[in-house]
């Protein structure tokens, strides 16, 4: 029986550069997804965000590219077991002409461009909208709610607010 809210904590790192949006395909919970690169930071590392966010930057990215705040995602997710509010911190790196002709993509990563992001079936609904905004260059503050009661990729959005 659930009972009050887990509260988790991520980042996630939005790479643009000639008006696409760096993404990866992976797969997760059996289903191969379109992601972009995120980190899970537990309750007790909060204060290390940035460094945590660094990190992941120079394992999956180049770390030379420096990523500056993007605005907050927040998210209430019921789930069978439990309900979540997942608080996401966004990041955004801008790339110039240059850096994005010189970028070597690293394996399962590709540049989407809108249409892609807009109509690529395995990039979820709610990711879909967030995405699209990177690329706008529209700074993120949004609440969204979801169902999760199957598979991650198959989560029912059922409201959206943006600020």
């Amino acid at each position: 029986m659930k009972s009050g809210i887990t509260k988790k904590y991520s980042s996630i790192i939005l790479v643009v550069g000639n008006n696409k949006l760096l993404v990866q395909s992976m797969e997760h919970q059996e289903v191969e997804i379109v992601d972009v690169f995120g980190v899970s930071i537990t309750p007790e590392a909060r204060n290390d965000e940035a460094e945590q966010v660094a990190a992941k930057i120079n394992e999956k990215i180049d770390a030379s590219f420096a990523a500056k705040p993007f605005g907050k995602i927040v998210a209430h997710i019921q789930k069978p077991e439990e309900n979540v509010e997942l608080t996401t911190s966004a990041y955004r790196v801008s790339l110039s002409d240059e850096q994005w002709q010189g970028y070597e993509l690293k394996e399962n990563q590709f540049w989407a461009d809108f249409v892609t992001l807009r109509d690529d079936s395995r990039i979820r609904f709610g990711d879909r909208l967030i995405f699209m905004r990177a690329l706008d260059d529209r700074p993120l503050d949004i609440e969204l709610s979801e169902e999760q009661f199957g598979l991650w990729v198959n989560a029912k959005l059922i409201g959206w607010s943006d600020k």
